[in-house]
């Protein structure tokens, strides 16, 4: 396999969508150490890269033995708890 000189550049790629698969990040409560708030993220994605940010999409199962995408309020919006999907819904409409 033939290798890319070391003072070649690699081509810039430009990203459409970012996408975050966390495991059980937004299945847990607040106070669980791999919690992940959706609020913070998307906090720090318009702070790297302002409102027009890539950050896209969340891969979460919901199926009928993990139900938390839309019943599992842990997700805060302001001064609400929402469920990981009603959390999205909020944060994408503003």
């Amino acid at each position: 396999m033939p290798s890319r000189p070391l003072n070649r550049p690699y081509p810039t790629v430009r990203l459409r969508a970012m996408v975050r698969q966390p495991g059980t990040a937004y299945r847990v409560l607040a106070d669980t150490p791999d919690y992940l708030s959706m609020t913070e993220l998307m906090g720090m994605a318009i702070e790297v890269a302002g409102q027009d940010n890539h950050f896209r999409y969340i891969q979460l199962p919901y199926n009928l033995f993990m139900p938390e995408a839309f019943a599992f309020t842990n997700q805060q919006v302001s001064e609400d708890f929402l469920s990981p999907i009603a959390a999205l819904r909020n944060l994408a409409s503003r």
